[in-house]
């Protein structure tokens, strides 16, 4: 009996688990996901933004000057060589000029005439002191001394001034970088014999572009690197006229450092383009139709696409001339289901709409074994 109340129990409670199971465990919950693309937002700030170009740059000194020859001869003495330090007023060469030569002879002539003319009054004079010979002939025995004398001192100071032509010296106190004569080299005047560079420091020269010149302006800071070694600099000069060799705008800027010599290649880095406190946006929300720059707003969950006039920009956000401002919220993130007008979510991350209440929505259906 005992027996048979026990399976009868096990009959029972395997016909509950059955029916329960028929109508109810054949129920079950289907899970719908939200398809929308979740996005970020970033909103528009004024800031400025500085953009900086790299040039090559040539050393050169601030003060250069050509030494050239006043008159053309045979090189008599060469008192200088490269590397040379030399004072302002030094003679770095003498000049044997044929020209000279023929100033002296026309000096010693006139020098002649003059004692001629003075005898010759000296004696008019004692004649008409006495009476023998007229006054008018005295005054151009006068007049004729008078000439002569004039005459005279124009040839002795012409050949004065060419004489010191004959010792060229040097102009400035510096260094001789270049050496163009040597000992009876014939030297016509318009060859230079030398070049000084002055004490008073060295200089920067390098080209710019019409729109890295535009930016530049006097007493503009650049920094020149050299052999790792950074040196600070102040624009001086900026032409305004095309190189006709280049094609560049030639730009000249004053160094810090004596380890910087004459001749150096340098790289140069320089202002290129500012824009201050301009709207701005991070680089990666805004996108491109060929040439015209768009972006998407964030408005009651939908993407709205608005075309933007941008204008310069760095490695990270660029200038947006109009088209925002700064109250919109402008959609960072980049998915290839973004369009005008389409659905979207903020992501879990901005913190104003949770992923997990708008992903799933919980409903029962029933099964099809249940119709």
């Amino acid at each position: 009996m005992k027996i048979g109340r026990i399976v009868i129990a096990v009959i029972v409670v395997a016909a509950v688990a059955f029916t329960v199971y028929r109508f109810v465990g054949s129920k079950k919950v289907e899970v719908v996901t939200d398809t929308r693309p979740g996005v970020m937002t970033v909103e528009p700030e004024r800031r400025n933004i500085v953009i900086y170009t790299e040039q090559i740059g040539t050393i050169a000194p601030t003060q250069s000057v050509s030494v050239f020859p006043k008159v053309g001869g045979e090189a008599l003495s060469v008192n200088f060589n490269v590397g040379d330090n030399v004072n302002a007023g030094d003679v770095l060469a003498t000049i044997n000029s044929d020209a000279l030569t023929a100033l002296k002879i026309q000096m010693d002539a006139a020098k002649v005439t003059m004692n001629d003319t003075a005898t010759a009054l000296s004696r008019t004079q004692a004649l008409a002191d006495t009476g023998a010979v007229a006054t008018q002939v005295l005054e151009q025995a006068r007049s004729a001394a008078t000439s002569a004398a004039l005459n005279y001192e124009a040839a002795k100071s012409q050949y004065e001034l060419q004489s010191s032509y004959t010792s060229i010296k040097a102009p400035i106190s510096g260094v001789v970088e270049t050496k163009g004569v040597k000992v009876h080299d014939m030297i016509a005047q318009g060859t230079a014999i030398a070049t000084i560079s002055g004490n008073s420091g060295m200089e920067v020269k390098f080209g710019a572009t019409v729109d890295v010149q535009n930016h530049l302006k006097a007493g503009d800071q650049i920094k020149v690197l050299h052999n790792g070694t950074e040196y600070n600099g102040n624009i001086t000069e900026i032409s305004n006229a095309l190189s006709s060799s280049t094609g560049l705008y030639d730009v000249k800027a004053s160094l810090e450092g004596e380890a910087l010599q004459s001749g150096m290649k340098v790289k140069i880095t320089l202002l290129k383009n500012k824009a201050d406190n301009v709207l701005t946006l991070p680089i990666s929300a805004v996108m491109y139709s060929g040439n015209d720059a768009y972006i998407y707003l964030y408005r009651e969950g939908k993407a709205v696409k608005k075309n933007i006039n941008v204008g310069i920009y760095d490695s990270d956000y660029i200038e947006i001339k109009d088209g925002i401002n700064t109250s919109d919220k402008v959609i960072s993130t980049w998915s290839n289901e973004l369009y005008d007008g389409a659905e979207v979510m903020l992501s879990e991350k901005e913190g104003t709409e949770s992923g997990t209440a708008d992903t799933a929505n919980i409903e029962e259906t029933e099964s099809a074994g249940n119709k």
